[in-house]
């Protein structure tokens, strides 16, 4: 099983050379990191929310059955 682990955290990035915004980042960066695997590989994707806001996660590129890739929001520490 491939098994990711994803962190979204609030911190500010720089988004041109001296100009930082505010943003919530996944593992430290915007964008998220890209999941890659094959098909037919079980996946397992650890969301730790270590920001201050309620999050979702939503993944592309797949094609779950009855659903849109948000399970539930997930409060800050969890």
């Amino acid at each position: 099983m491939r098994e990711y682990d994803v962190v979204a955290v609030d911190r500010e990035i720089e988004v041109a050379p001296g100009v930082f915004f505010p943003a919530w980042t996944y593992n430290g960066q915007v964008p998220g990191p890209t999941i890659r695997c094959t098909e037919g590989d079980r996946v397992r994707v650890n969301f730790d929310n270590a920001g201050t806001h309620p999050h979702t996660i939503h993944f592309h590129g797949i094609h779950a059955a009855d659903m849109d890739g948000v399970f539930e929001v997930v409060e800050p520490g969890r």
